[in-house]
């Protein structure tokens, strides 16, 4: 449940840490190089049925699933810190 608006509490040095580097969402290459994103961005596209003809004239019909469209987009903090393309 969403508690709504809550006042910032400052954080201790050990809440400050984050999330472990072993538990973090990474990105590996085809050769197992693996790196660490600055973000990642999950976005669902739905589509009403009607519509999937239109949707699929951009994307693949495996993309499209019971309707809805998974994009996922993800940051680097440079392209040194990024995977080939």
């Amino acid at each position: 449940m969403n508690p709504g608006p809550v006042a910032l509490q400052p954080l201790s040095p050990d809440e400050a840490q984050g999330v472990p580097r072993e538990i973090q969402l990474t990105v590996h290459d085809a050769s197992g190089q693996v790196y660490l994103p600055l973000q990642v961005w999950l976005q669902e596209v739905r589509y009403e049925p009607a519509q999937y003809e239109i949707a699929l004239r951009e994307i693949s019909a495996e993309a499209l699933l019971d309707g809805s469209v998974w994009c996922v987009f993800v940051v680097f903090a440079s392209a040194i810190d990024a995977p080939a393309t």
